[in-house]
């Protein structure tokens, strides 16, 4: 194997692992604020307030 051909591959390796660990952030994120939003009470525009959601 070429050393061009190597670093390459790394780099390609290296790139696909940093995506996998952006869309793994992003999901804990959207669950964690997920998590905060369940617990708080809604209150629709007409004042009525509603049960945190299940």
């Amino acid at each position: 194997m070429k050393s061009s051909n190597l670093a390459w591959f790394l780099f390609f390796i290296l790139k696909g692992l940093m995506i996998l660990a952006q869309e793994q952030r992003a999901e804990d994120d959207f669950n964690k604020r997920w998590e905060e939003r369940k617990n708080e009470q809604i209150i629709y525009l007409t004042g009525m307030r509603q049960k945190p959601l299940k």
